[in-house]
Order: C-alpha cells, then sequence, then structure tokens
C-alpha cells in the first residue's frame, strides 16, 4: 500500500530482471498507492524527466477545490530520481495523468481534464533552468 515508481531492464522484451525502485516518497508522500501515478519517463538532450501524478484533484459540488499535482524530475541516471528525496525535482505541474509525445518535429502533452471526463493535448516547450 505504498506508491513508487520501479524500473525493470530486458535485452529482448521477453526476459525481464528483478524490480528496483527509481522514485519513492519526497513531497508526494508515502503510505498511498496513488503518490505514484502515470509515471513516464522521457528521454531530453541527456537528461531523463520523469513525470509523477501524486493528485488527481478534488471537487465539491462540482466546483475544483484542489488542482492535480504532477512532479516533474530530471537525472542523469534514469535508475535514480530519488528516495525519500525533492532532490532530483525540477518543477510541478497543475496536471493529472500527462503524456509526453513528440511528433513531427513537436513536443506535446496531453493530460486529464481538470473534471476528469477527457483528454486536453497541447503542444509543449521545454525551457531550460535559470
Amino acid at each position: 500500500n505504498d506508491g513508487a515508481i520501479y524500473l525493470r531492464k530486458s535485452n529482448d522484451m521477453k526476459n525481464w530482471g528483478a524490480s528496483k525502485i527509481v522514485s519513492h516518497g519526497g513531497s508526494p508522500g508515502t503510505g498511498q498507492l496513488w503518490m505514484a501515478e502515470c509515471p513516464q519517463v522521457i528521454p531530453y538532450e541527456g537528461k531523463y524527466y520523469l513525470f509523477r501524478t501524486y493528485s488527481y484533484g478534488k471537487y465539491e459540488n462540482g466546483i475544483q477545490t484542489e488542482e492535480p499535482k504532477t512532479n516533474v524530475y530530471c537525472s542523469v541516471d534514469p535508475e535514480n530520481f530519488g528516495i525519500n528525496t525533492d532532490s532530483f525535482l525540477v518543477t510541478r505541474l497543475a496536471v493529472a495523468a500527462p503524456e509526453i509525445v513528440y511528433y513531427n518535429g513537436e513536443w506535446y502533452i496531453a493530460a486529464l481534464m481538470p473534471d476528469l471526463q477527457g483528454i486536453r493535448i497541447s503542444k509543449m516547450e521545454w525551457v531550460a533552468e535559470e
């Protein structure tokens, strides 16, 4: 009952190695399965970015009372995005279940609508840290 992001390796997509935790805890917390939802790792310019949803937001009487939350972590090692730390955290997004897509030379982000009743898609731009 504790959410974590796991990695398994394969050379042939048939035989898999043991599971290894690559992200756990930090600001999303621990103790609940949904603290590590919808993980996706994207390689970009020699680094790896892990998108990790930990809240789908909240609604009360049809009004959004809490935004969804996805943390984005950056590492040069795709086997380590931080265990019980936010040392690799680079930003937080107010979206749930994002999927990053590269198509025809452009980056896009698809994520759940705030009411969770559909998907929205937008162009995405990578911005260097200042």
